[in-house]
């Protein structure tokens, strides 16, 4: 299946698991492709940077690295 994920959806698999981190298991066996775009990135990075998740800037580009490693960037400007 071909799934863009919300930013919701990243931020609850990275701090309590559930669901969401079951997709991104999924995804990242292959099972399902993830695509996301650069707006989607800065988002996520936005929301992790707030002060009441209290997640370092380290760790806020490792997961965003790896989103990028398991995702096909996606340019919803371009229709392909």
């Amino acid at each position: 299946m071909k799934l863009v994920l919300d930013t919701n959806i990243f931020i609850s698999s990275f701090f309590w698991g559930g669901n969401p981190r079951k997709i991104m298991v999924r995804i990242i066996d292959g099972k399902d492709t993830l695509f996301v775009s650069d707006e989607i990135l800065q988002e996520v990075f936005s929301v992790m940077s707030r002060p009441k998740f209290n997640v370092n800037h380290l760790q806020t580009i490792h997961f965003i690295e790896s989103i990028k490693e398991i995702a096909y960037m996606w340019n919803p400007c371009l229709r392909q």
